[in-house]
């Protein structure tokens, strides 16, 4: 949060609380989804990535 205020304030962007709120909720979503190992693998199974690169 904090790099994201010194960003704004350096590059002058204009942010708005809701859209903060949204992008941060956004983020949240994003890693929880990410974070869960079934959804990877689910992921993983419909791209057909089962290995690294």
């Amino acid at each position: 949060m904090l790099l994201l205020a010194l960003s704004a304030i350096v590059l002058d962007l204009p942010l708005t609380v809701v859209g903060v709120t949204v992008g941060l909720g956004l983020d949240a979503a994003s890693h929880w989804w990410a974070e869960r190992r079934s959804s990877l693998a689910w992921l993983a199974k419909v791209t057909d990535r089962t290995e690294c690169p």
